[in-house]
């Protein structure tokens, strides 16, 4: 652990280490491009649309081949366990886009130190350093192939090295077989926008020769370790449009937008990210996440869905408990209480509890809005203030995938179960991630848009839940498929549909479910 902390630290000085390196990579960059532009005549003959309409097709191109690539990064943290929170990993690797300035891109190792605790030493993020440029150097190579023996040997070459890759996912774990074809969407969208440019700049080339092209400067110029491949892959992909027929002059202003566009967009972003890292890190986490959010965590999900949800996942335990009026309840993780004050609306006489004192208070003041009496308190489910069989049933909302892993879930169900009465009731709603896209929206896309979640979650497989002795798990519900994206005329306009496929052999792809667990009644 020692020498990963050394590592860290010798890791966090190496940007100056890296100084004359970038010196020099900017001089011989900057010589080149004198170069080009040496024999150009003092004004392009495309009137300024061309070469901004050219321009926007190539930052297009650059912002979805970094939102791949970050996604790709993400993935392969998350294979190798290491969990940052989404929005602390986008902003780190935004940060080292700059890396593309060191050699080889080993600047992107400084990822280690700023990722701090999340990174778990130096080792998982070097692994993932080498998955990422091994499926870059494939997905180039991939490129190259299609221009020089066409789209079909392209097919072939690229699907041997994916199965050799998904064999070797299934017996190292290293994630290639996702990681491949993510590299091919990245790296394909800068190859057609240099299609693309030059078809705006009056000389169409086909979108296979572009592939060509692009892939050997960028994997030639990364080959020789130069930062950014200063004075290689721009020199390369200029001799390669030159071999079209293009113009020298049009050939020299391509390659200046096509390179502005791509690399040196990719450095300024990088820079401007690294600048607000540096003023926005904090030496240390909050304490209590949900304390910070407790002000606008009604505000994280529209009231619509919210009401929905409530109203659908009250009945489903409801219907599931006798109809006796007092029923004793106890919900494990209450946030704001809505839950809690339903069920009491309904006849139950409820309890609360919640690790937040924010989210407490929040509650107390619901129940106090509705008049109702709700027994809300600070506590968290390791420490239950409810004594053992106390309870006539329990539930947990969305909560369970906040805890640390698999252990800490399978123990605080126990302690749930533990509270129940003979034939008393357990409910765990949660996110199910048997559904890949809704997994990936609330892996990557939720947690930027959202404070609720924070992308370092544990989901949990409503068909490998725990055994709790003195009782069963019955079969999941599955419920609910429209994302919170929709407005709310478009949602209710396809409710029909989700209707439908809940009760269709779909309904296991749904994106909630709910488990309930039985005690034994003697």
């Amino acid at each position: 652990m020692n020498r990963d902390r050394d590592t860290a630290a010798r890791l966090s000085l190496a940007p100056r280490r890296l100084l004359p390196w970038l010196a020099a990579a900017l001089a011989v960059g900057g010589a080149a491009t004198w170069l080009w532009f040496g024999a150009l005549p003092p004004e392009s003959r495309h009137p300024p649309a061309v070469l901004l309409r050219a321009l926007g097709l190539v930052v297009a191109a650059t912002i979805g081949n970094v939102g791949i690539r970050w996604i790709r990064w993400r993935y392969l943290c998350r294979k190798t366990g290491i969990r940052s929170g989404a929005r602390e990993s986008l902003l780190v690797f935004l940060a080292t886009l700059p890396a593309v300035l060191s050699p080889f891109y080993l600047g992107e190792l400084a990822r280690i130190p700023m990722l701090g605790p999340w990174s778990r030493g130096w080792r998982p993020l070097a692994r993932v350093f080498l998955a990422e440029r091994g499926a870059d150097a494939i997905a180039l190579l991939s490129l190259v192939a299609v221009s020089r023996w066409g789209l079909e040997a392209a097919v072939w070459i690229g699907s041997l090295c994916w199965l050799v890759c998904l064999a070797f996912a299934s017996l190292r774990r290293r994630g290639w077989a996702v990681s491949l074809p993510l590299s091919w969407a990245a790296w394909g969208l800068p190859a057609v926008s240099l299609a693309a440019v030059s078809g705006a700049f009056g000389w169409p080339v086909s979108p296979w020769r572009a592939a060509g092209i692009f892939g050997r400067a960028t994997l030639l110029g990364g080959l020789t370790g130069i930062p950014a491949g200063a004075g290689v892959s721009g020199s390369i992909l200029r001799w390669g449009l030159l071999r079209t027929g293009l113009a020298e002059s049009d050939v020299s202003w391509i390659t200046a937008v096509f390179r502005g566009g791509t690399t040196w967009l990719a450095v300024a972003v990088g820079i401007l990210a690294l600048a607000f890292w540096t003023l926005s890190r904090r030496t240390e986490r909050a304490v209590q996440h949900f304390d910070d959010i407790a002000e606008v965590y009604d505000e994280q999900i529209p009231a619509y869905l919210r009401e929905h949800l409530l109203r659908r996942k009250v009945d489903f335990m409801m219907r599931r408990l006798p109809e006796e009026a007092g029923l004793r309840g106890l919900d494990v993780g209450c946030g704001q209480g809505w839950y809690a004050c339903e069920c009491t609306r309904r006849g139950a006489r409820m309890a609360g509890i919640d690790s937040s004192q924010g989210q407490v208070e929040h509650a107390s003041a619901r129940a106090r809005e509705q008049g109702v009496a709700v027994d809300f308190r600070v506590a968290g489910v390791s420490d239950i203030p409810f004594g053992p069989g106390s309870m006539d049933f329990v539930y947990v909302i969305n909560v369970l995938h906040h805890l640390a892993g698999v252990g800490d879930q399978h123990r605080a169900l126990s302690e749930m179960a533990r509270r129940l009465k003979p034939g008393g009731r357990l409910f765990v709603h949660e996110i199910n991630p048997r559904n890949p896209l809704f997994r990936f929206y609330m892996g990557y896309i939720f947690p930027l848009m959202n404070s609720i979640d924070e992308g370092t979650e544990h989901w949990l497989d409503p068909r490998s839940f725990p055994p709790l002795d003195g009782g069963v798990w019955r079969r999941p519900l599955y419920f609910t498929f429209l994302p919170d994206l929709l407005p709310r005329w478009l949602w209710r306009l396809l409710q029909p549909i989700e209707h439908r496929l809940e009760r269709s052999p779909a309904r296991a792809w749904s994106a909630h479910y709910m488990m309930e667990w039985v005690r034994d009644a003697g």
